[in-house]
């Protein structure tokens, strides 16, 4: 684990947390979203890249039972398998857009940089917020033997059963936990705990709070001609 880096790091532990306190608030009200918009055409066959724990994938299932779903995530056997996608194949998907337009993502960094002003973690910057640039979207997906044929910003509300629940998730459910150790800090200090669930709570107020959350949506589909020789999705 020491040569991954910390923003990158996720230990057995992390799932079940992330599962728990962030699923149901950040990212099903997307998976729902999505489900229903792959469903609406029918497909018989489903690839899904970067499944995570399967919020988007027992959606599918309930959405399409007769389709096959295969769910898959980040590593090689995926990439060959996304190599097969057949001509005029639809590629649906999601990404987050920039930190600003997150409610709750936003108000952990910025709890982040009054705990550490000198060095604050830029993981929600670079990783979960770091590829929305729909220019470069376009880019890849036409690196990658895709056509792009529809953008459009999508903002959904999440709500989470109060902000405390929203930090305990970040903390234990993801590589966040790693950057505050390599900071020096203890993901598991009540004072960080208490510092983070502040800021929620002056953005977001007391008790069960809910925020907007905007994603870029885009679809693409398998360009005609032959595969570029590239080692990109």
């Amino acid at each position: 684990m020491s040569g991954i880096p910390a923003d990158r790091r996720w230990s057995p532990s992390m799932p079940e947390a992330y599962e728990r306190y962030l699923v149901p608030v950040l990212f099903r009200p997307f998976a729902v979203d999505l489900a229903g918009r792959a469903a609406a055409s029918a497909p018989r066959r489903v690839l899904e890249l970067a499944a995570g724990t399967g919020a988007l994938t027992s959606r599918l299932l309930a959405a399409l039972p007769g389709a096959e779903v295969v769910a898959t995530d980040l590593n090689e056997a995926m990439a060959e398998f996304g190599r097969a996608w057949v001509p005029g194949a639809r590629f649906l998907f999601s990404t987050w857009g920039p930190l600003s337009g997150h409610g709750f993502d936003s108000a952990v960094q910025r709890g982040l940089e009054r705990v550490f002003p000198a060095d604050p973690p830029d993981f929600l910057h670079t990783l979960p917020h770091g590829y929305h640039d729909p220019d470069r979207v376009s880019a890849d997906l036409a690196a990658g033997g895709l056509e792009p044929t529809g953008h459009q910003p999508l903002t959904l509300k999440g709500t989470a059963g109060s902000a405390a629940a929203v930090v305990t998730g970040f903390l234990t459910g993801t590589p966040l936990r790693a950057v505050v150790e390599a900071r020096g800090g203890d993901p598991d200090d009540p004072a960080l705990h208490a510092a983070l669930t502040a800021e929620l709570t002056a953005r977001l107020g007391t008790g069960r709070v809910t925020a907007p959350m905007t994603a870029h949506l885009f679809e693409a589909r398998r360009a005609p001609g032959p595969r570029p020789k590239t080692n990109r999705l």
